[in-house]
């Protein structure tokens, strides 16, 4: 067999490509021709590579495999960051949490060229965020005074959101979920393992109401890890200081939010006060499936605070 008949075989091509940096798979080996093109998009093992198919194995059984292709551009959305200052190092290190918000995000974009992040059809957007594929979206919301107090502002949010995505959470989800909102988003990613449960407590003993606000944000992180759970505490302000004149226009085509996450909300709590309760706020359930519990939680998340 000569050298190069290696390429026309299908099998023993995939096995070449399947061992390309990702980059090289998504950008490069795909213009070489049609037939390496075809192979790319056909293999299972590829499509799982480059985060465009399910698949349920993790590189770490602590935690999961994120989308290091996306984070090289995008490192907060995905709490990642270089560990070297080298132009051609791009090590990156993991971390359980990030802050976003969208002057680094602007920043980061305007290295790559709009048209292409912005197309149709762009594949990014079809890629899983993690492997295995996350589902589930926790979204705390609340109001803040004073961005320069920013990590002191950590209360009971003034609405609490779950959004279910069976099918894995894809990235343009991701991305218009976090452009499209306002103010300071923090991020925590949840790991494989399920949280221990605390000693002594019994499995049938429900454990007692939080005392505090820190117990109460403890509680909630806890319910996210458990459900396997991406957390996005937001906070919003009075102005919009986190955004460059135009960047959200920038970056994000106008989507129509309601109809797209509508679907995928299973969830929704509202803030009231309450002074017989031990915090002096309750929690009132809305019907995830009206459309105005729908209205009142975008009107939440994507307006000044008042």
């Amino acid at each position: 067999m000569a050298p190069l008949d290696i390429f026309v075989i299908p099998e023993l091509l995939e096995n070449i490509l399947v061992n390309l940096p990702v980059c090289d798979l998504l950008f490069n080996a795909q213009r070489v021709s049609k037939e390496w093109k075809s192979i790319v998009k056909r293999s299972p093992r590829i499509q799982k590579t480059l985060f465009m198919k399910s698949s349920q194995t993790s590189q770490d059984e602590n935690q999961y495999t994120k989308n290091k292709i996306l984070g090289g551009i995008l490192g907060n959305f995905f709490s990642l960051y270089f560990t070297s200052d080298e132009p051609d190092d791009f090590t990156m290190a993991h971390s359980q949490s990030s802050k976003i918000d969208l002057s680094e995000f602007d920043y980061q974009l305007r290295f790559h060229y709009r048209p292409i992040w912005l197309a149709d059809n762009a594949s990014w957007r079809s890629m899983f965020v993690s492997q295995p594929p996350i589902t589930r979206v926790h979204w705390h919301m609340d109001i803040g005074w004073d961005p320069m107090f920013f990590d002191c502002e950590k209360g009971m949010p003034t609405m609490a959101a779950e959004l279910h995505f069976p099918e894995g959470l894809r990235m343009g989800d991701y991305y218009d979920l976090i452009v499209a909102t306002l103010g300071i988003r923090t991020v925590k990613w949840p790991s494989l393992r399920p949280p221990k449960q605390s000693r002594g407590q019994h499995p049938s003993v429900p454990p007692l109401p939080p005392l505090t606000v820190a117990q109460w944000n403890k509680e909630r992180m806890g319910a996210a890890e458990k459900d396997g759970a991406l957390l996005i505490s937001q906070v919003v302000y009075r102005r919009d200081i986190f955004a460059p004149p135009g960047a959200r226009d920038d970056w994000w085509p106008r989507t129509d939010l309601r109809e797209k996450y509508h679907k995928r909300l299973v969830k929704l709590e509202k803030r009231e006060p309450d002074p017989n309760a031990l915090l002096r706020y309750k929690y009132t359930a809305l019907d995830p499936q009206s459309t105005s519990s729908m209205d009142q939680f975008l009107q939440a998340v994507t307006t000044l605070a008042p």
